[in-house]
């Protein structure tokens, strides 16, 4: 992931941060956010590795393909430019960005590693309850 990363901002010329967070059932897995100068990817702190690399390949899938954001409430133009949250699959972007995510996901081979399945359960009752 830090190659990715270090490749992004080669490619962009812009600042990427990788930020993990708390995520409660309901919530959207990931997210990222636009300012003027950095992009910040959100992604959750109590799941396996290999979905935290999945999440922020789909945020990252989002930032790359250029998709506009989803409004989120009021948004100061003046800090940020775009914010988009991970909720849903039934518009276009959100499917454009799961296929490319994965794609990029599967390409890069990141795989689980030793140790991942004390984190596998939080996924999982995260996935239930978003998706009950």
């Amino acid at each position: 992931m830090d190659e990715l990363v270090t490749a992004y901002q080669l490619k962009t010329g812009r600042t990427l941060s990788m930020i993990e967070r708390d995520v409660e059932p309901g919530q959207p897995s990931g997210l990222y956010e636009q300012y003027l100068l950095e992009d910040r990817i959100y992604f959750p702190r109590t799941t396996s590795p290999a979905h935290q690399a999945l999440v922020v390949c789909h945020e990252l899938a989002h930032l790359l393909l250029g998709h506009t954001p989803r409004s989120h409430g009021p948004i100061d133009s003046n800090v940020v430019r775009r914010v988009l949250g991970r909720d849903h699959y039934a518009a276009p972007a959100e499917r454009e960005a799961e296929l490319f995510g994965t794609l990029l996901f599967h390409e890069l081979n990141l795989e689980p590693r030793a140790g991942a399945e004390e984190r596998v359960a939080p996924a999982l009752t995260h996935r239930e309850g978003r998706h009950a």
